[in-house]
């Protein structure tokens, strides 16, 4: 059963470090020195952290006093979210806002940090071995990946 455990958070890792990758390359939209926010990539993580604490569009709708049509249009990226929405829904979901727009902002040291401490909360130390050497050959196959593909170019 550990090894099952293990197998599923290195598999949880690598979909997070390749999604990382991806957002990295893919969703920075720059207009001079101002990036815009990927509305999809913030709908996606307010799903998700909606998901974890068990509760339905209807419920957080409920929580934070907006309609769950519109809680829907917000996490399928189709609409944009108030500052003030923004926060409500970071505190019901006991996520910080950086957390929730990571992908967004220039300075991510904090979030990022505290998605890998969460995922390591629970793991035993040789889980945490296992994790960390798979995100070191996870980091260098990146870095492979994107130098030979800018060789190509």
């Amino acid at each position: 059963m550990p090894l099952l455990k293990a197998v599923k958070m290195i598999v949880f890792i690598t979909i997070f470090i390749l999604d990382f990758a991806f957002l990295q390359s893919n969703i920075y939209h720059y207009g001079g020195d101002k990036m815009s926010i990927n509305y999809v990539a913030l709908g996606k993580r307010i799903r998700e952290a909606r998901k974890k604490r068990g509760l339905t569009q209807v419920d957080l709708s409920e929580k934070t006093f907006c309609t769950a049509s519109y809680l829907s249009y917000i996490e399928n990226g189709t609409k944009c979210i108030s500052l003030e929405l923004l926060i409500d829904v970071a505190n019901e979901l006991n996520v910080s806002a950086d957390m929730l727009l990571f992908d967004c902002l220039a300075n991510t040291v904090t979030a990022s940090n505290h998605a890998f401490a969460e995922i390591l909360n629970d793991c035993s130390e040789y889980e945490k071995l296992v994790l960390l050497e798979t995100a070191v050959a996870l980091k260098s196959a990146i870095r492979n990946n994107r130098k030979r593909d800018t060789l190509l170019d």
